[in-house]
Order: structure tokens, then sequence, then C-alpha cells
């Protein structure tokens, strides 16, 4: 058999301003061609740093690694799918990245999903897969890249005991079909000797080889080898279906009682708001009633009054709305691509957004004048450091496991933000808008209060000051209802951009 890969005198030093801990000590062995090695050894002996070692995703502190001009690729203990991407296309994401996905390559990943059981999920999303299928594509993603040498990590740790059996079967079944070389870590013994031809065991840290045993069993289904006589021996030497519909039944009925709940606590409170003035148990002078609520909306409409003020409060909403996210997802991302930059001015956005922004707005008037700009600078003073924090946040909190996954695949950091920043925060940055339009709303009428002569905010600011508190709870009445309704629309129009 030729050699595939040999690492001699392999060593890893993690250094820290205090101390320095030795991970890998002289850690040599060889791999041949179609050869599956396991290595299994303590938790945190470092099995899983000689993997990222051998992916170029970790630096090595010393020895040698001889690949022989093989081309290796890394499949991590998390699945690591794009929730966002179909089966075909996480399978085909490493090509794309690398820019070298062709018909060819097209053609090769759809047969591998159709001749493992994946073909009728080709078009299908990773919430509608179980956790073996899952593995399946993590693999066939891993096979796409047409690697010489597979690096798995624990590649069944987070499935039950029963799925793990019958993932480890495929794993073995795919990649030796496929005539690939693999190198496997692993905390259990008993898969390591089920599926490997060679297990390397490790010693705890500082990790230095204990031993290597080659497995020479008859079978090469993991399932059958357990079965055979001398598995035993090896190891004490190592030592939509109908629930789905009553699911979907139950979410909506679910979805129903919410609703319906909501309505109802609105109007009890109407109800019983109505009769507590009605009966003169509180005074309406200054709590005013629904139906004096009423009947001031249909004065304001009377008088042409009402849809001029609100067209007005949110055309300066919108105007602050749309620049507080424009301006605070592309600072979000600037600080992102620049992490420098961001260390430099992450205090002073922390001690910006706490500032009591009303009590800035005398400056706000002076500096930019008793206008409709006084009104948008208010509010985005109000909003855009919350976005930025949010999403700058947000792009922080991906799991380091796709992180290593795409350094993996030699993603540039502008591909790892094409391809998996910006799409894995969706439903942050949409969580983000929906906060925004309330802190731009609170901005605006602020604004109002202080400069303006149109606009709900000034409704409130007149009713206070001629005592019409009617007026007052009428105009408060109508930016609730305001709030809900841009809220709604938000909600709806990037309801089919949410990652499930």
């Amino acid at each position: 058999m030729n050699k595939v890969l040999e690492i001699k005198n392999l060593k890893k030093i993690y250094h820290s301003k205090e101390t320095e801990t030795i991970a890998l000590k002289d850690i040599s062995f060889t791999v041949y061609e179609g050869e599956f090695i396991s290595i299994v050894g303590p938790s945190g002996c470092g099995k899983s740093t000689i993997l990222s070692i051998l992916s170029n995703t970790l630096d090595k502190s010393s020895g040698d690694i001889d690949l022989n001009n093989k081309k290796i690729a890394y499949m991590l203990q998390n699945d690591c799918l794009l929730s966002y991407l179909t089966v075909l296309d996480n399978c085909l994401i490493g090509l794309k990245i690398q820019g070298k996905v062709t018909e060819e390559d097209k053609n090769y990943v759809i047969n591998l999903l159709n001749n493992y059981g994946l073909g009728d999920f080709i078009n299908k999303y990773p919430n509608s897969l179980s956790g073996g299928m899952r593995q399946r594509v993590a693999l066939i993603r891993t096979l796409a890249l047409n690697p010489d040498i597979l690096l798995l990590d624990e590649p069944t740790s987070a499935l039950d005991y029963q799925t793990s059996l019958t993932v480890s079967k495929d794993i073995s079944k795919i990649i030796r079909q496929e005539k690939k070389t693999a190198i496997m870590v692993t905390h259990d013994i008993n898969q390591a000797i089920s599926m490997s031809d060679k297990i390397i065991v490790l010693t705890k840290r500082p990790a230095t080889i204990k031993s290597i045993y080659n497995i020479n069993l008859s079978s090469n289904n993991p399932l059958d080898r357990k079965k055979e006589k001398d598995f035993n021996d090896y190891y004490e030497k190592i030592f939509m279906s109908k629930e789905h519909l009553e699911y979907l039944k139950s979410e909506k009925k679910n979805k129903l009682v919410i609703i319906t709940s909501r309505l109802l606590i609105l109007i009890i409170f109407i109800i019983i708001w109505e009769l507590l003035s009605s009966l003169n148990l509180i005074n309406t002078f200054l709590y005013s009633s629904p139906s004096k609520i009423l009947n001031t909306i249909i004065k304001l409409i009377n008088n042409k009054e009402l849809f001029k003020h609100i067209n007005i409060t949110l055309y300066e909403v919108f105007i602050s709305f749309s620049l507080s996210s424009i301006i605070g997802i592309l600072i979000a991302t600037l600080l992102w691509f620049n992490k420098r930059l961001s260390l430099i001015i992450d205090p002073y956005l922390t001690i910006i957004n706490s500032l009591p922004k009303v009590a800035l707005g005398p400056l706000i008037i002076i500096w930019v004048g008793a206008s409709i700009n006084s009104i948008i600078f208010m509010a985005l003073l109000i909003s855009l450091f919350t976005t930025i924090i949010n999403i700058y946040s947000g792009f922080n909190s991906i799991n380091k496991d796709y992180i290593i996954m795409f350094k993996s695949f030699k993603a540039t950091k502008y591909q790892m933000f094409k391809y998996l920043i910006l799409p894995s925060n969706i439903n942050n940055i949409i969580a983000t808008l929906k906060i925004n339009i309330s802190l731009n709303l609170i901005g605006v009428i602020m604004g109002e209060l202080l400069v303006s002569k149109e606009g709900l905010g000034y409704l409130i600011m007149y009713g206070s000051q001629v005592f019409n508190l009617d007026l007052v709870l009428t105009s408060i009445f109508i930016l609730g209802i305001i709030s809900y309704l841009m809220y709604f629309i938000i909600d709806k129009l990037t309801m089919k951009k949410k990652i499930s």
C-alpha cells in the first residue's frame, strides 16, 4: 500500500501570558492508502488537536507532516449544516467557496445523495432530516471536495446509541465504497474497533502514543464485526407520519389560543375601562374613556387633522428607521471585518448607548435646528447604537465549529461573511429591526415633543398644555396601533426569510 500521510515528532504547545501547556508530544505514525484509522485516548488529551493541525486550522509547534500532495477534508463533531441552505447546497458549499463547482461535481454529489438514501431530500432543508441523515449529509459534503483523506471528529457523539450504530455503519460503508482514507477521533472504543483497520491509543496530556493496534476482523460492516469472537479480545486489549400531522394540528391550535388570548385581554380591558368611567368610579377628566377616545378620533377625522398628523409621524419614523437600520448593519459589518477597530470603539458604543438621549434634546435643537431634522436625529441617536451592538454581537456568536469548517474550506474572510456570518444572522437582524421600529417611534415622539408643530407627539404636547387629556390618550392609543401595525408589517415581510 502507498503512504498517504506520515507524521514525525509532532508537538503542540498552547501559550498564554502566565504559562504554556504541552498538548501533544512526539506524535509519530504513518497512514496508508485506503486505511481507516481511529485515534482514542482520555478526554482532553489532544485527539482533536491532531485533526485540527492536519486540516491546517491550527498551527503545529514543531514536527514534520508529509501529506504526499494529498488533499484533506475535515468533518467536525457538529454536522454544521447551514439551516438556510438545501441539502444539495449544503453539500456543495465547500466547492462553491473554492470556486470549483462544475456540472460534473454537482452530478457527483447528487449521485452520492441518491446512492446513500438521501435522494428524496435533495431539495429539502436540514430541519426535515433526522440526526443520522444529517451526519450522512455532512459526510457527503466532505466527500464533495474529493479529498484523499477524510478527518472525522467524533461523528456520532451527538447521537443516541441506536442512531449512532446506524450512522457508524453508514459512514464506514460510504468511506470504503468511495475508496477513501479516513482518520477518526472517538471516545468510543467499541466504535473504533468496529470501524477501523488500525487504532492509535494516546496517553493523557501531554499526549504521546501509548500503543498502535492493527485490527484484523473478517467483515467491514461495523454491526457484523461486533459479533465476531475476536471483537471482545480487541476491546480487552485496548480497553411525514401520523405523529407529524398531530404536531401540525397542535401548533395551529396553540397559535389560535395565543391570538384569541391577546384579543380577549384587549377587549376585557376596554370593557372594564368603559364600565368604570360610565359608573363614575374613575375620573374621566384624568383617565378619559374608550367612548371619549372614539369621539375624539371621529372629531379629528372630520377636521381632517388625524391623517395629517399620522402621516407626518410615519414619514419621520420611516426615514429614521431606514437610516438607523442601514447605517447600523454597515457599521456592525465593518467592526466584524476589523477586530482592532471593534476593540477600540467598543467602550464608546456602550457609553453613548447608555446616555439619556432626551437630555441631549436642547443641544440637538441648537446643532441641527428646530426642524424635522432634529426629530430624525433624535430618533437616530436612540436606535442606531442599539442596532450596531445587537447585530455585531450576533455576528460574533456563530458556533466555532462552523468557523473551523469554513477555515478548512480555505474560505476568505469575505466568503465567510457572505456564506456564513450574514445568512446565519438573518433572524438576529429581523429581531433587531423589530426593536428598531419601537425605538425609532419613541425617538420621533420625543423629538416632536421638543420641536414639532405637527405629528402625534405634537398632539400629546398640545393636549397636555390645554388639559385636553382625551386628546393625549387618543394620540397614545393611535401610537399603540401604529406600533403594532409596523411590527406586523416587518414580521410578514421577513417571515419567508426566517430560519428555523
